[in-house]
C-alpha cells in the first residue's frame, strides 16, 4: 500500500494528474489472492490520488484473467494487452505499473504503437529487477539490507525469549530509485537504449 501510495505522489510532485495504474490482479480477485500486493499497490495509488483531489475513473486497467504470479513471461503477455488497452481508451501522463514485468510491458506496448514517443507517459514499476535498471526504468524497491536488520532481529529476540508464539510480521518501506522513464521527455532521451532492447 505504502509503495503504491508513494510512487503515485512522486509523480504529482512531477506535475502528473492523469496517472493511471495496471494491476496484474483481476478486479474481482479474493484477498487472499497470490496477487495481493498488486491489490495493495493498487490501493496506495487510489488513496494518493483521493488525496490529491483526482479522479481514477477509467484510469485503473486489469487483467480478465489472472497470470501465475511466478511466470515472468505470462505477466509479460498480460502487461502487453493491459497497456495496449490503456493507451486505446485513457490519456494519461503517467503510469504506475504493479511491477517491473507490468513496466516492461507496457513499454513493448508503447514501442509497438503508432504513439509519438513524446506523449509517451512517464513509468514507475516495483522490485528494481535487471532488466528494468538496464532499460532505465524507474522502480521502487525494497531495501534488502534492511529486510535483512529486521530478520536477524526477530531471530535475536526469539532466541532470547523476547518474542515467542506466532510468527511476526514487519514491514519494510520501499525506495523510489530515480531513472528516465520517470522524467519529461524521457523516450527521446533514452532512444538508443530502447531500441538496443528488442
Amino acid at each position: 500500500f505504502q509503495g503504491g501510495f508513494q510512487v503515485t505522489e512522486y509523480l504529482q510532485q512531477a506535475g502528473h494528474e492523469r496517472i493511471a495504474f495496471l494491476g496484474m490482479h483481476a478486479e474481482s480477485s479474493s484477498e487472499d489472492s497470490l496477487l495481493s500486493w498488486s491489490q495493495e499497490r493498487e490501493r496506495g495509488w487510489r488513496a494518493a490520488m483521493k488525496r490529491a483531489g483526482l479522479s481514477v475513473e477509467k484510469l485503473s486497467f486489469h487483467p480478465t484473467v489472472e497470470p501465475d504470479a511466478l511466470d515472468w513471461e505470462q505477466e509479460m503477455k498480460v502487461a502487453f494487452e493491459l497497456g495496449r488497452e490503456m493507451l486505446s481508451s485513457a490519456s494519461v501522463t503517467a503510469a504506475v505499473a504493479a511491477n517491473d514485468a507490468t513496466a516492461l510491458g507496457l513499454m513493448q506496448a508503447l514501442k509497438d504503437s503508432l504513439i509519438p514517443s513524446n506523449f509517451w507517459p512517464a513509468i514507475v514499476g516495483f522490485d528494481g529487477i535487471a532488466e528494468t535498471r538496464d532499460l532505465l526504468v524507474t522502480s521502487a524497491q525494497l531495501s534488502w539490507h534492511q529486510i535483512g536488520a529486521n530478520a536477524a532481529e526477530l531471530l535475536w529476540q526469539r532466541h532470547h525469549g523476547k518474542i515467542a508464539g506466532e510468527a511476526q510480521h514487519r514491514k519494510v518501506g520501499m525506495r523510489i530509485i530515480t531513472r528516465m522513464t520517470s522524467q519529461s521527455h524521457w523516450p527521446q532521451a533514452a532512444r538508443g537504449v530502447m531500441l538496443a532492447h528488442p
